[in-house]
């Protein structure tokens, strides 16, 4: 019996690995796996396996991503019950079996999601405090699910962050952030001078091909290098801090703006900050909370300031929301900010008329 289930074992593995679009472990014994069929592949077929039968305790997903496909393909392997030393031996394997059903549904909806494109972006605007005047503004991907409705980033970001839905929904943001940011920039002449600052996620930003990618959607959208601004967390750029330095550094002669995201939240070697070639240094909106009532507050984040300054670089505060925390941001010389103060994120439709209101502010 236990030679059947071995030969039953790879069986599986080779049709799932030919056939199956994911594949989620929802318990024990019970196994979804998504397939999308040749003559459909905008189709997700849910399928439910009862494998209690063949007396699998455990399911290994192992999450693969191959090139060669127009798809990605998630490979899942069948094993037969271990000892407890066998468990010790491989604390990868069993910590990979442990898959939340909610995660596995979740995955699926996303998937979906890509297909029936419910995926948008919002733009929220950016202002240099000293005047208040628009200087840009940050995209923001927001889903409406069919069923569900609004449903925020921190609610599916983590899990796409971690899956090869990353590559396909970062390609779709990067573009459609250049491309309406092109059609503003043609349509409102106070656009021209305008930034649109796009996420990079850790997955992404270590591609081999980064550069060549943001290169190409450029050229595909006509939108200038100089109207683009790409923004990375500490936290990747200290994965490979010399790696960074490369990309970034081909990055900057392409003319591309560069900011270090979420800044205070990771872990920075002062000798890498000093050689990556950014532009802004954007202070995580924690340090923001009680900037107006908490002393230590204000120092941490006036440190922060001089530690751009000194590094030449220009200081963006995020999640300003009351008009005490602008007047002290002001007081420490931050240079721009954006928050509900100002505005929420935007529509497209209703970024236009914001634009609008500005050229005629300007007198544009």
């Amino acid at each position: 019996m236990h030679h059947d289930r071995s030969r039953f074992s790879l069986f599986a593995l080779v049709v799932l690995y030919a056939i199956a679009s994911s594949a989620w472990l929802l318990g024990s014994d019970r196994l979804i796996v998504g397939l999308l069929h040749q003559s459909n592949r905008h189709g997700f077929v849910p399928l439910v396996t009862d494998l209690s039968w063949i007396g699998f305790s455990c399911l290994y997903i192992i999450w693969l991503a191959r090139r060669d496909r127009p798809f990605s393909i998630q490979l899942v392997v069948a094993a037969p019950a271990q000892d407890d030393s066998d468990e010790q031996s491989a604390p990868e394997a069993h910590a990979a079996s442990q898959v939340n059903p909610h995660d596995a549904q979740l995955y699926a909806e996303l998937q979906q999601a890509i297909q029936r494109q419910e995926f948008r972006l919002c733009y929220q605007p950016i202002v240099l405090l000293s005047s208040e005047d628009l200087v840009g503004f940050e995209a923001l991907i927001r889903w409406r699910h069919p069923i569900h409705g609004e449903r925020s980033p921190v609610q599916f970001m983590p899990l796409v962050e971690t899956t090869d839905l990353t590559a396909v929904i970062d390609a779709w943001v990067l573009e459609e952030a250049c491309r309406q940011m092109k059609w503003w920039q043609q349509h409102y002449p106070i656009a021209r001078s305008l930034v649109v600052s796009v996420n990079l996620s850790g997955q992404q930003f270590c591609q081999p091909n980064l550069v060549t990618w943001v290169k190409s959607i450029l050229d595909h959208t006509g939108l200038p290098a100089k109207s683009l601004k790409l923004e990375v967390t500490e936290t990747t750029l200290m994965k490979d801090a010399q790696l960074a330095v490369e990309l970034l550094e081909q990055l900057n002669q392409m003319g591309v703006k560069l900011s270090i995201d979420d800044f205070g939240t990771g872990y920075s070697s002062l000798s890498y900050l000093y050689r990556f070639p950014m532009d802004t240094l954007k202070i995580d909106r924690s340090f923001l909370n009680h900037i107006d009532v908490d002393g230590e507050q204000v120092e941490l984040v006036r440190t922060i300031l001089m530690l751009a300054w000194n590094l030449g670089l220009d200081t963006i505060a995020e999640g300003i929301e009351t008009p005490m925390q602008l007047a002290q941001l002001k007081s420490l010389r931050c240079t721009y900010g954006q928050g509900f103060l100002f505005s929420e994120p935007l529509e497209a439709s209703e970024m236009g008329k914001f634009l609008k209101k500005c050229q005629q502010a300007n007198h544009l």
